[in-house]
């Protein structure tokens, strides 16, 4: 792809910021907007260790109906060509609203772990919930400079914690 067709492609998926038919109390993501430095924890059989920082970063796109973002850990510029998969995170989720249903619905995407994962969302207090077949993400602690979010894989008991992700915003 030439650095024209990128540009162009990336230009046109960009928005500026949220449709003006997002009520503010369904904006549940337009807080994300910009870039997070990250500290990601899987689960083991042993526990949890750190595996590497990461970056997430969130943009409007889609006229400002939908959030995109794009999760990198190792990070960028800490990656290379023998990271082991386990891991290794390098995809896109697409939170889309819904206008007609005032809903959002996700779309998470990992091309390195073959993941692709459909989730419905709901707000749960001070939580963010977005649950799929067999991926729930819960985002707690919610703020204007940090979050967590809790990554959890369905189990035959219900849903166990895999990995935990630990963000500061950098922009």
């Amino acid at each position: 792809m030439t650095a024209y067709a990128m540009s162009s492609m990336c230009a046109a998926l960009g928005a500026n910021g949220p449709a003006q038919d997002i009520p503010r109390d369904s904006d549940f993501y337009g807080w994300l907007v910009g870039a997070w430095e990250l500290e990601v924890l899987d689960c083991e059989a042993e526990g949890m260790h750190r595996v590497n920082s990461g970056e997430w970063h969130f943009a409007w796109v889609l006229e400002g109906r939908a959030i995109q973002d794009v999760l990198i850990a190792p990070k960028l510029s800490q990656r290379r060509s023998d990271i082991p998969l386990r891991g290794n995170r390098f995809g896109t989720g697409l939170r889309v609203y819904e206008a007609a249903a005032d809903r959002w619905r996700a779309l998470w995407v990992n091309p390195m772990q073959g993941a692709i994962a459909t989730l419905t969302v709901e707000k749960r207090g001070d939580e963010i919930v977005e649950t799929g077949d067999e991926l729930r993400n819960v985002f707690t602690a919610l703020g204007h400079d940090a979050f967590r979010c809790r990554v959890e894989k369905a189990t035959r008991g219900g849903w166990t914690k895999c990995a935990q992700i630990e963000a500061r915003r950098s922009s």
